[in-house]
């Protein structure tokens, strides 16, 4: 491997040289949990997980932080979950009953899937909770300038809104007292002294209505929360945050924060980083709500975990395309670049020089190669053989092993039961689907 500087270790750079001397730095990532964490979830983590490490090279003390916005409301029922959900839009995430009955709430089933996919991989990330911190009054500070510099932030905000939003807006949602919802509330006055508001909740969104209640509440202690549009420089202040990567499709809400967070807060912004949003097979923008997302366990019950983070860490900037369909290209992909790693003579590397391969396995490479198979011919054989038990099957693979291709039995095992899955699951249906 030629030497060069990976864009980990460049985005590396850039963070400590803002920090300087202070050898604590905090890294961002954020997640709505109004749906089921899909790659594009994942994706964020792990690849601030790439930048942590290469931080750590330089002598710093990295820590990621995954903020879930469980105090978010409802809009919309993601596809395939049931329809009862409908009676609940409007309330925060945290306060909706799990509709699978395994978790103490909508918003904490969501938390759980995304801790086991980030558990599992082994990046180190602290989960904070919006409802969590808002209540404890970690945001009272923040809450409280945003609210006494009203007139400042409309004047950065409503030219961003359309005229019917701008005329109503509000730096704060309050939480209904008598229906839970947030987006039917509408702010009549601010009581900046006595820390309240007066509102009326008779706002509608969607087919969502409010239930006309009038009350006062206080916006301090998870009383409601600030507009997106704030909330996300304010978390920036509250958490003293470093940096943060964020997808292409937020481009004028980071410009937007970062002129918040410097004009209304009076702190400097964190450095960003844009990456390109994942495509489905038909070029559509991933969606968590419609349903239609990858989910990392899905990749992983066809393709190994060296091909998924190899989609990530190749060109963050470049917007890809995943098709499942094309698994085995993947895989063979990430053979390469691990046959490379260990081919190469670590001795001969420049000071600080890192491979790809690295990165891809968080810094923990297996001390030997495990090796490859031609997973193509692998898949296409089982096809073939309309054959889908593993030692059977097992037997056919050692035929395509010779010793530039060896590999060792535990990685054989786990390709040969992805491979069946792949035949009997993928390709038998897309071959009926042909014939159909």
């Amino acid at each position: 491997m030629s030497s060069q500087t990976l864009w980990p270790q460049k985005e590396a750079k850039r963070i400590v040289t803002l920090a300087g001397d202070r050898k604590d730095v905090v890294l961002q990532t954020g997640f709505g949990p109004s749906g089921p964490p899909h790659i594009g979830t994942y994706g964020e983590i792990v690849r601030t997980g790439f930048v942590a490490l290469a931080v750590r090279d330089l002598g710093y003390k990295p820590k990621i932080i995954s903020f879930l916005d469980d105090l978010d409301g409802l809009r919309k029922v993601p596809g395939g979950f049931p329809a009862w959900l409908s009676d609940y839009l409007g309330r925060p995430v945290c306060d909706i009953p799990d509709p699978f009955d395994c978790c103490k709430s909508y918003a904490d089933h969501m938390r759980k899937l995304l801790v086991d996919m980030i558990d599992d991989v082994g990046v180190e990330c602290d989960f904070v909770l919006s409802s969590e911190e808002y209540r404890k009054g970690r945001f009272n500070p923040v809450i409280d300038m945003a609210l006494r510099n009203e007139s400042l932030l409309k004047s950065i905000i409503v030219p961003t809104l359309s005229e019917e939003v701008g005329a109503r807006w509000f730096p704060f949602f309050v939480r209904c007292e008598q229906c839970g919802k947030l987006y039917t509330t509408r702010v009549l006055s601010a009581d900046i002294e006595a820390q309240t508001v007066d509102y009326v909740c008779d706002g509608e969104f969607g087919e969502v209505r409010g239930c006309g209640n009038n009350g006062t509440s206080s916006y301090l202690n998870g009383g409601g929360k600030l507009p997106w549009k704030v909330d996300w420089p304010a978390r920036w202040f509250a958490l003293d945050v470093d940096y943060e990567i964020h997808g292409k499709d937020l481009i004028e809400s980071v410009d937007l924060g970062k002129r918040i967070i410097s004009k209304v807060f009076g702190k400097r912004p964190p450095l960003t980083m844009v990456y390109e949003l994942f495509l489905d097979a038909e070029g559509k923008k991933i969606s968590k709500s419609k349903g239609a997302a990858i989910d990392p366990t899905l990749w992983l019950r066809y393709g190994t975990r060296d091909s998924l983070h190899l989609i990530l860490f190749r060109k963050p900037k470049q917007a890809k395309r995943l098709d499942i369909m094309k698994m085995p290209s993947y895989v063979s992909d990430a053979f390469e670049v691990a046959a490379d790693y260990y081919a190469e003579d670590a001795d001969a590397r420049a000071p600080g020089e890192r491979h790809t391969y690295e990165f891809l396995t968080l810094y923990s490479p297996a001390p030997s190669q495990p090796g490859r198979i031609d997973f193509a011919t692998l898949c296409n054989l089982v096809a073939a053989l309309g054959e889908n038990q593993p030692e059977i099957i097992k037997e056919y693979a050692e035929k395509l092993r010779d010793e530039s291709t060896k590999c060792d039995e535990a990685l054989l095992d786990e390709l040969v039961l992805k491979a069946i899955r792949f035949a009997d699951e993928l390709l038998k249906s897309q071959t009926t689907e042909a014939l159909a």
